[in-house]
């Protein structure tokens, strides 16, 4: 039976929820425009799908990327601090795929190539620092 990507996206969204915690202050299970004063967030989009080729299941890609205010006005909060949360996101994001290969909709879960980090263009007055990670998952 094929699976609907936008089921796993939500599936995955809700899992990371949980890996994240109280270390991002929402998780999007897709393309919120307006973060309402939060930061850090994450957002979980379709990123493509490939069907029918594999030997072992269907596979979809999924953009996570983590939105970090690049400066903040709040005492003490540098760029470094932008760049050492981002490094941080990543990192939980890695082990997490690399730990937990099951989950309720796939039965794999890999990097998709090079992860890519750049300062976006400013949105509504502030400037941020954006990590897009392609992840692929095998879905049963």
């Amino acid at each position: 039976m094929t699976v609907n990507r936008k089921d796993v996206r939500q599936a995955v969204a809700e899992v990371l929820r949980g890996v994240f915690g109280s270390a991002v202050q929402e998780v999007y299970d897709y393309a919120a425009a307006d973060f309402k004063g939060k930061s850090p967030v994450v957002r979980v989009l379709s990123g493509g799908s490939e069907r029918g080729a594999r030997m072992f299941g269907d596979e979809v890609v999924l953009v996570v990327e983590f939105w970090v205010l690049f400066s903040q006005k709040r005492s003490g909060y540098t760029r470094e601090d932008a760049e050492n949360i981002i490094d941080d996101l990543e990192w939980q994001l890695a082990t997490w795929a690399e730990e937990r290969q099951n989950g309720p909709l796939w039965t794999g879960v890999a990097y998709d190539g090079t992860s890519m980090v750049g300062q976006t263009p400013v949105v509504r007055g502030e400037a941020w620092l954006v990590e897009m990670v392609r992840l692929r998952l095998t879905v049963r």
